[in-house]
């Protein structure tokens, strides 16, 4: 979140945050190592930062389970509602392309997985 908070904010420089929540762990971070290097790309190449809620990362991540057999952990699944958000504003055209990798693997987190799926453990 610093980094969309700067970005948001027109800042030059990413500024340390009280670590916020979310299921997504991997982004739950108060202050990104290389948050200023982030949020200089982010600008550079026109591009755009947003913030998403948790249920937005559960609910692709049960989508891409059941309809594509991805299994993936819920920092890589933040990408996609980000990527949704962009299309909703213009800010990713329909003839753009884009490449989302999800690259952690679902087993990293299998509490978060069962609450996606409706399952108690």
């Amino acid at each position: 979140m610093p980094i969309v908070e700067a970005f948001r904010r027109g800042n030059t420089h990413v500024k340390p945050t009280v670590e916020g929540e979310t299921i997504a762990g991997g982004i739950r971070i108060s202050n990104p190592g290389r948050g200023n290097q982030v949020l200089e790309a982010i600008r550079a190449t026109g591009a755009a930062a947003v913030s998403v809620t948790d249920e937005a990362i559960l609910a692709h991540q049960k989508l891409l389970g059941r309809t594509q057999g991805i299994f993936a952990e819920p920092t890589s699944y933040a990408a996609l509602p980000g990527l949704t958000r962009l299309v909703e504003t213009e800010a990713i055209r329909p003839q753009d392309s884009v490449v989302v990798p999800l690259t952690g693997f679902g087993l990293k987190d299998t509490k978060n997985a069962a609450m996606a799926l409706g399952i108690r453990e």
